[in-house]
């Protein structure tokens, strides 16, 4: 009887150790990002799964479920949905972003209530860099220690805006008395102060964009033209 119990309890450590083994063996062999915009499949794939034993799916499940997500540039977090044992589908969901400043030699991204988001070395093509804004000092995580925190509503509005008549623009100007100027290339649009027209010259902007390229010079649009007689333009020299 003792022999026969040795021999059960052999057979089911033998099967434990089998089945142990096998999950061992497995792997996560297709994962499908989503949502990634600014960061590559590539330095996802470097950032999450660090060692070779992160591709095994119940190591991944547990490690996702009671570990921190490690810090990703642009991306504020990730959810994962395990498919199967070997595919997994990854949502990534990146941080929002309406600026840039520069600052030591590093690019400050921060969000629309003027929150340092993010600090890089990396420009992205698609946000703009502002100027005029006047710090000493920054803290990740908190917000541009700046004079005067209306400028982030400016900086917010007019990014709507443009993004609404879908304008593409380098850079943003903030001058000390809220003047509002944005680059386009070689031309410097100066849209003057945010106020009830500021959504009918932005139209007008969008009308013009495709007669101002190949320009350099500037375009006075500080008064909004209700005759639709057009703007001043003064070409460089």
């Amino acid at each position: 009887m003792k022999k026969i119990k040795w021999i059960i309890a052999g057979v089911v450590l033998l099967l434990i150790i089998i089945t142990i083994l096998i999950l061992s063996t497995l792997r996560i062999s297709t994962i499908k990002y989503e949502g990634n915009k600014r960061v590559s499949e590539e330095e996802l794939d470097a950032r999450i799964f660090i060692n070779k034993y992160d591709k095994n799916p119940f190591v991944f499940y547990f490690k996702t479920k009671y570990s921190e997500q490690p810090e990703i540039p642009f991306v504020d977090r990730y959810d994962v949905e395990m498919d199967s044992f070997d595919e997994i589908t990854i949502t990534v969901y990146e941080k929002d972003m309406i600026g840039y400043v520069t600052y030591m030699g590093s690019y400050l991204y921060f969000d629309k209530d003027g929150m340092v988001v993010e600090s890089s070395d990396v420009v992205q093509e698609d946000i703009p860099f502002v100027s005029g804004i006047g710090f000493e000092y920054f803290i990740l995580n908190k917000k541009l220690p700046v004079e005067n925190e209306k400028v982030f509503d400016e900086i917010l509005g007019i990014t709507q805006q443009l993004n609404k008549y879908k304008l593409s623009i380098d850079k943003i100007n903030i001058s000390s008395d809220m003047d509002i100027s944005v680059y386009m290339e070689d031309v410097i649009v100066e849209l003057g102060k945010d106020d009830e027209t500021m959504n009918e010259k932005i139209a007008d902007l969008s009308d013009l964009s495709e007669n101002l390229k190949g320009l350099s010079g500037t375009l006075d649009m500080k008064v909004y033209n209700e005759s639709g007689t057009g703007y001043t333009f003064k070409k460089n020299k």
